[in-house]
């Protein structure tokens, strides 16, 4: 099947395309959200980027399900019932670019039968003017809020994404964007409701002196102790054209890798992580915090199949480990592996060209530079489940990866020699 895999990539047999790079694959890729989760690890406390609202006590992340049915980390506020501040947060200021849109985005969801307090979702604009613009009247704003509403405008345990955006300073339009509304997964692009613009009658724009934003989630005036909300995934977008449209964040976890061959074998991302913004964009893994699962069989798999990873380590051992269930069998890269690429052709096509040991053992790569690794004849016939270097403890890995591909035959050393072509620009080898 085909996909969409870069120049000349061999497509023949691809049944797996993982591409931290491409928009198709994770809903990241382009990297146009000035903010992301990255350093929401679980607790009570402000992270890097993000302060509290309210005490640390009405406060907390922790695991739980995502808008997609995934568990992820969450954000949950926790009201004391002191009638006040109650939960959520005030972001770090980022810089801006006052010419170009923005939209800002939150998912929520009322866990509780009560509705205390008020839902707000908001932003500021910082320059010698503490403000944003309103479309609708052209005064300025200096405590601005698409939605303060009710937590009983959200249904119980379904999850809302809040939309409003800001327009470039001196916008002449009085109105607001049409994708600045509530949504639901199961609404689709159909509006759940409209936001209420709070205190600023519209959408608004920056100032003509405005160089950062922050974006604010809070539950707030909360006279009860019972009434929870939980954020996910916030966002700033700079709406240049490479932005995630409305039915993509409806309908993509940033949590999910999608595969690009057309086979359907989409992959899960553990360890709650988001990864490196940097080009290209690849994930910074842990050994043993973070990697890649599916809990099913590849359609369209074969007894004998090609792997090929493109990544980048500094590990002192090299080991790499792709798990079948518990116990089960691994496959890995390191000394005296039977899978390793000996056979696929002549080995300069398979690393980095500033390599001076001999390229045939692998722990001989470790410089810190991307590799194309490759592993032949690998039989994945009756696999049922895939950790992607997450299994076993200690053969996980430290580093970064960028693209997984699996095809269902052997790949010829012209083909491997193909796709070494094709990507090696990307990562600058």
């Amino acid at each position: 099947m085909g996909t969409y895999s870069g120049p000349r990539i061999v497509t023949d047999g691809l049944i797996l395309d993982l591409d931290i790079s491409n928009s198709k694959s994770f809903i990241d890729a382009a990297n146009t959200s000035l903010i992301n989760t990255s350093s929401w690890v679980a607790g009570n406390n402000a992270v890097t980027g993000y302060g509290l609202n309210g005490s640390a006590n009405e406060n907390s992340r922790f695991i739980a399900t995502d808008p997609f049915g995934k568990s992820n980390m969450i954000w949950g506020t926790f009201a004391s019932g002191n009638n006040n501040d109650d939960g959520g947060w005030t972001t770090d200021y980022y810089n801006i670019d006052r010419t170009k849109l923005y939209r800002f985005s939150v998912w929520v969801k009322r866990t509780s039968s009560t509705t205390g307090g008020t839902f707000y979702f908001g932003v500021h604009g910082n320059g010698p003017t503490f403000a944003v613009k309103r479309n609708d009247n052209g005064t300025n704003e200096g405590n601005p809020y698409w939605d303060c509403s009710s937590p009983s405008t959200f249904t119980q345990d379904v999850w809302h994404l809040v939309v409003g955006h800001v327009y470039p300073a001196g916008t002449t339009y009085t109105g607001a964007h049409p994708d600045t509304g509530v949504y639901t997964v199961a609404g689709g692009t159909t509006k759940n409701r409209a936001v209420n613009f709070c205190n600023i009658g519209s959408d608004v724009q920056w100032l003509s002196d405005t160089v950062s934003t922050l974006h604010r989630a809070y539950h707030y005036y909360c006279p009860d102790s019972t009434t929870r909300l939980q954020f996910a995934y916030p966002r700033i977008d700079l709406c240049d054209g490479n932005q995630p449209s409305i039915s993509e964040l409806l309908g993509k976890s940033p949590a999910e890798l999608y595969d690009n061959s057309g086979r359907g074998n989409h992959h899960f991302l553990q360890g709650y992580y988001v990864p490196n913004s940097s080009s290209p964009r690849k994930f910074d893994f842990s050994e043993n915090v973070h990697w890649i699962t599916r809990t099913a069989a590849l359609t369209g798999v074969s007894s004998t199949c090609t792997v090929v990873l493109w990544y980048s380590t500094t590990d002192g051992t090299e080991l790499w480990a792709m798990g079948n269930n518990s116990g089960g069998t691994y496959l890995a890269a390191s000394y005296g592996n039977d899978y390793y690429h000996s056979n696929a052709g002549t080995p300069s096509y398979f690393v980095d060209l500033n390599a001076t040991a001999n390229p045939e053992t692998p722990i001989d790569y470790r410089n810190g530079n991307y590799h194309m690794w490759e592993a032949k004849s690998v039989d994945f016939s009756g696999w049922t489940r895939f950790d992607w270097f997450g299994y076993p403890s200690g053969w996980g890995m430290t580093g970064k990866l960028s693209r997984i591909m699996v095809y269902n035959k052997n790949l010829s050393a012209t083909e491997s020699a193909i796709n070494f072509a094709a990507m090696r620009g990307r990562y600058g080898i």
